[in-house]
């Protein structure tokens, strides 16, 4: 008798739209009070899960059990690459004349909360049992807009106010939890088990935010002139997979495995700046760029084997647990890598570097610091190929 489950579950994918705000024209406008806002706020809230259970019994019992979660959620981004989402606030080739204040305020705020869930149980019972059971959990999150709030250029008459603020702030969040689990049992006169499980998530926030002036004379003819970039960027995330496998028989063999990673990555720009200008303020002139970026990673394998055989018992466990947290920089330009991970190569030399690929490490670049390498595999007869 054989029992087989299988259950799966697919991509989530959201792109918000451009959300600008400003002014054009070069004529010069008289106002009182002037307020120009560009606001977004986008969230996702994505939950991804799935179970299966498969049970064999008879003179040879076979139970397969596999589960599979895929989650990729976007803001900001292309499934395929980076997108153009902005927020702006701004005034370009604009003169104004303000008996009042002049503010202009770019305001994003992005959230992606991101749960991906995936359990499987095998049994099996019979003069041979076999029970198999796996899990793989997949989660993409990504966070990448442009929030700016500036001017550039003054028409032909400057741009003048009681008093001038141009703020660009951003707030984005990441909260994401990827979980695998299996449990395999066999018993027979011969009980073989195996559980793998295998959890993965990248996690990446690319915003822009920047508070300009640009090309432009701008006076603050009874107050403060002041530009603020701000930027408070947060990832949490939980990777775990856990796997526990029983073999119970005259011979019973179990083997469980457990593998978890996460790549988590910020890489915000926040810029505030004056280029080109001229600048007048009867209080204070204030240009000032924050940046609170964090990252909280929990990763967790934990693989478990238990094996009884009247005769034979073999029990095999392993688990592995990969965490890769960066924050303003990338290791290096991986397009600028000597090669590839999935390269096969003759030679392999000293100060030649290697760009990951895939999983959890993907997008990093190790330097070779070894000798000259020009056998792949040295207990095989002459020079082989080297698989990186």
């Amino acid at each position: 008798a054989t029992g087989v489950g299988a259950c799966s579950a697919g991509p989530h994918r959201a792109v918000p739209h451009v959300v600008p705000g400003g002014g054009l024209g070069s004529a010069q406008k008289k106002v009182g009070n002037l307020d120009i806002d560009a606001k977004s706020e986008s969230s996702i809230n994505s939950t991804v899960w799935a179970a299966s259970l498969a049970i064999g019994v008879g003179q040879v019992g076979v139970g397969v059990s596999i589960g599979i979660s895929d989650a990729a959620n976007f803001i900001g981004w292309k499934p395929t690459g980076n997108g153009v989402s902005e927020v702006l606030a701004y005034m370009k080739d604009t003169s104004v004349a303000s008996t009042g204040a002049i503010t202009q305020d770019a305001i994003a705020k992005q959230t992606i909360k991101s749960v991906v869930t995936a359990g499987s149980a095998a049994a099996s019972g019979g003069m041979v049992g076999v029970a198999v059971a796996g899990t793989g959990v997949s989660a993409t999150n990504k966070i990448g807009v442009d929030i700016k709030s500036y001017i550039d250029d003054d028409g032909a008459n400057g741009i003048e106010a009681g008093s001038i603020t141009l703020v660009a702030r951003d707030v984005s969040t990441i909260d994401s939890k990827a979980e695998a689990s299996s449990i395999a049992a066999a018993l027979g006169g011969v009980g073989v088990a195996v559980a793998v499980s295998v959890s993965e998530a990248q996690n990446t926030i690319t915003s822009n935010v920047e508070a300009a002036i640009k090309n432009a004379n701008v006076t603050a003819s009874s107050g403060n002139l002041h530009l603020i970039a701000d930027e408070s960027a947060t990832i949490k995330a939980t990777s775990q997979a856990a796997s526990l496998a029983a073999g119970l028989g005259g011979a019973g063999v179990a083997v469980a495995g457990a593998g978890a990673g996460a790549t988590n990555t910020i890489l915000t720009n926040t810029n505030a700046f004056v280029s080109g200008s001229t600048l007048n303020a009867s209080g204070d002139v204030k240009v000032e760029s924050t940046n609170d970026s964090r990252i909280h990673a929990t990763i967790v394998a934990a693989a478990a084997s238990v094996a009884i055989g009247g005769a034979v018992g073999v029990g095999a466990s392993i688990g592995a647990a990969v965490a890769s947290n960066i924050i303003g920089f990338s290791d290096s330009d991986s397009s600028l890598a000597t090669h590839e991970s999935t390269e096969t190569i003759n030679e392999l030399k000293k100060g030649e570097t290697v760009a990951i690929t895939s999983g959890s490490l993907e997008g990093q670049v190790f330097e070779y610091l070894g000798d000259t390498l020009t056998d792949g595999d040295p207990k095989t007869s002459g020079d082989q190929p080297i698989d990186l």
